[in-house]
């Protein structure tokens, strides 16, 4: 063989190499925690299924509120026109293609806010969000005038969780958990089993916000920390989430890459506060109480100032949370300056459960999801321990997520429960959500699982939806804030700290605020 000829193949043959290469690093392998119930878009309004679709899916306007949110949306701006009706003229962006290749127009808006609306038996639905939209006007392709309820100011951030698929034919009538929309966001959905725990995506590059993002995105899904752990380990995936400080610690040992991010994710307790008689309290030989002590807010101030915050965080969470005394992080625009985390104080809550009554105590048990939180059966189980100190005999039950939520926020089944929620700059947002009594027509209190109900409290909320002005509206939630916790309408613990472990391949540059995995966000190791 001549020298040419094997110059010839050698060069092929790196040829070959450098393009495997560039193949192979143009993927990543990704494993969550917890896996998606759907991929529709307005099937099933929580955390594990916008995890997915927020990277298919584009919504009215981006996460982030105020004017830098319209540079993120398919909204380019909206503009006054009727300030008695509260009607505005929403101006779509042109040139925003679907990832089929159609263009976007208001007959898309259209389609999916009504979709939103008419879609069935969501358990968790998006439709609070249209709600307040009395009309819609087509003016052009591109324009389309809205009209919101009468003195409705907060309706950006409803449009911030609307997203938008493609109008589909003529024919189309299946509305129910439906994945054949097209998107306009920065990925697109190649292929998915969730039974088989993936998903693929690839980057959709006619997204004007995306630039040099990793092209193909493999999801796998592995609820079990330990596990998922090792299959980065074992170079199976690239990324893993939801790691605890230890273990993140042990990959940094191995050479692994870790990033860290505190979150508004607050976690918290909620109590039964609406019935005389609640079902998982007893005395202590089990029988019925002939009122539910959780109406006395002496009783749910003694539960709260039982428990250890900082004991909880150091045993239970391994010291990767932050305390929390209210349900908006300390420094948010709707944070209340008078509020701080709250302390142990087992003197004052004895006193306070002989004040009412209880000094004996009773029995209770706290329910809360499994592997939908990080620790969570830990931490009930933790909590529950602690409460014997104020002669409350208590225990935990931990249920599979779907069938807790179910029960939890749809059928108002416990007495006293664990649920996270995370706040934005929207107050009308968490406050319809977790502090209104439940009303499925309205769809409000969809989050109240203990159905708290104060009318004062109601009122303020009201007050501050028909606010215009920014600044005053921001502090009659802060208000609100401060009312919620000195009735003890829930018990505060602790805010999220979030962990990625990452092979050394992978570098993170995710947004300021950002908690949940953001595929967006990864770019390769040069």
């Amino acid at each position: 063989m001549s020298f040419k000829n094997i110059k010839s193949r050698v060069l092929s043959s790196l040829i070959l190499i450098v393009i495997s290469s560039q193949c192979f690093a143009s993927e990543i392998r990704i494993a969550l925690k917890n896996k998606p119930d759907t991929l529709d878009p307005h099937r099933y309004n929580v955390g594990n299924n916008l995890q997915v679709t927020s990277s298919i899916y584009q919504q009215l306007i981006g996460d982030e509120f105020g004017n830098e949110s319209l540079q993120e949306g398919i909204i380019e701006d909206i503009v006054l026109i009727d300030q008695v009706l509260n009607t505005w003229q929403v101006n779509l962006r042109k040139n925003i293609k679907f990832h089929n290749g159609k263009e976007l127009t208001v007959e898309d808006v259209i389609f999916s806010i009504d979709r939103i609306r008419q879609l069935p038996n969501s358990p968790s639905s998006f439709r609070q969000y249209v709600e307040p939209i009395v009309s819609m006007t087509v003016v052009d392709q591109y324009r389309i005038d809205m009209r919101f309820k009468k003195g409705y100011a907060e309706f950006n951030g409803d449009l911030s969780k609307i997203s938008i698929v493609s109008k589909p034919s003529p024919t189309y009538t299946h509305l129910d958990n439906d994945v054949s929309f097209s998107g306009t966001h920065f990925y697109r959905l190649v292929n998915y089993d969730l039974e088989k725990n993936v998903v693929e995506l690839e980057r959709f590059d006619g997204n004007r916000l995306i630039e040099n993002a990793i092209k193909k995105v493999n999801y796998v899904f592995i609820s079990d920390d330990n596990e998922r752990m090792e299959a980065l380990i074992n170079n199976e995936v690239d990324v893993v989430d939801r790691l605890s400080l230890k273990q993140i610690k042990q990959l940094q040992k191995k050479g692994f890459k870790s990033f860290t991010r505190n979150t508004n994710r607050v976690i918290f307790l909620q109590l039964d506060t609406f019935r005389e008689q609640t079902p998982f309290i007893t005395d202590h030989k089990g029988r019925s109480l002939d009122t539910n002590p959780l109406k006395d807010r002496r009783v749910r101030q003694a539960i709260s100032i039982a428990i250890n915050r900082e004991q909880l965080i150091e045993s239970v969470m391994d010291g990767n949370a932050n305390p929390a005394g209210q349900i908006f992080l300390s420094g948010s625009l709707l944070a209340s300056k008078n509020l701080k985390p709250i302390n142990h104080n087992l003197q004052k809550a004895r006193r306070l459960m002989k004040e009412a009554g209880y000094k004996n105590g009773f029995k209770l048990t706290i329910h809360g999801p499994e592997g939908r939180y990080i620790r969570d059966k830990q931490l009930i189980n933790a909590i529950a321990s602690m409460l014997a100190d104020i002669n409350i005999d208590a225990q935990a039950k931990s249920l599979p997520a779907k069938e807790y939520f179910a029960k939890a926020l749809a059928k108002h089944t416990f007495s006293i429960n664990l649920l996270g929620w995370a706040p934005n700059v929207n107050g009308s947002y968490t406050f319809n959500n977790l502090f209104l009594p439940p009303d499925r027509d309205r769809q409000l209190g969809s989050g109240n699982a203990g159905r708290y109900n104060n009318e004062k409290l109601n009122q303020l909320i009201l007050k501050a939806q028909e606010t215009f002005d920014d600044i005053y509206r921001r502090q009659l939630y802060q208000r609100a804030s401060e009312l919620v916790i000195n009735d003890v309408a829930i018990i505060p613990l602790h805010f999220q700290v979030v962990n990625w472990g990452m092979s050394a391949k992978v570098n993170y540059f995710p947004k300021p605020g950002t908690w949940r995995t953001n595929i967006a966000s990864f770019r390769l190791a040069r």
